[in-house]
């Protein structure tokens, strides 16, 4: 379901085979399970219904009712990419700060810092930048180890935080230490992202 939503674009499908996997997936195989709620999710808000989007999360949390803060975790980061797609920055910031609630175990980092990218994206995009560029900074900084996507995007918050403080020259300097993390990784992908978002700035 996950390679026809993501690499065929065929949401309809995947609705179909992730409402099938969740009927035959026993609810103790909570990993699986999540992943089809999230799937579930992502085809609803691809096709424009994100009620609909929605209340399958919703329905994925009231099914946690152990404990388990990993896969709550990955459910809510879902939600939080929902309400940046939606451009709800109020729903995305209080999520994002219950992620971050749930992430404080050293192994749970690359999920807090998705959480902290988008409280820093909700922050920026209300023009509170100081609050914008601490978030962004928890993830530049002090997340180097994780996965490089929130890292990278995490930077771009950055830098737009200094280009619209009238610090050019700080903009440029973060992107610069950006792009000596990227080669020191061998990232190609991210280095022509780092050069178009260049560009725009």
């Amino acid at each position: 379901a996950l390679r026809v939503l993501i690499r065929e674009s065929d949401a309809p499908v995947a609705i179909r085979l992730t409402q099938r996997a969740l009927q035959v997936l026993p609810r103790a195989n909570y990993h699986a399970r999540s992943m089809a709620w999230i799937v579930l999710s992502g085809g609803y808000q691809i096709e424009g219904e994100s009620e609909q989007a929605r209340r399958v999360l919703q329905e994925a949390w009231s099914e946690d009712i152990g404990d388990r803060k990993p896969h709550r975790a990955t459910i809510f980061v879902a939600a939080c990419f929902l309400y940046w797609m939606d451009g709800d920055m109020a729903a995305l910031a209080e999520r994002a700060k219950q992620v971050l609630y749930l992430t404080r175990a050293p192994e749970l980092a690359v999920t807090g810092a998705w959480a902290n990218y988008f409280l820093a994206c909700a922050q920026y995009e209300q023009n509170n930048l100081a609050e914008a560029e601490h978030c962004a900074r928890q993830v530049f900084h002090e997340y180097s180890p994780a996965s490089l996507t929130p890292l990278v995007n995490a930077a771009f918050i950055l830098a737009l935080c200094h280009q619209a403080r009238n610090e050019p020259d700080k903009a440029r300097q973060t992107l610069d230490e950006l792009e000596q993390i990227l080669l020191e990784r061998r990232s190609a992908i991210f280095l022509g992202e780092l050069g178009t978002f260049r560009a725009e700035l």
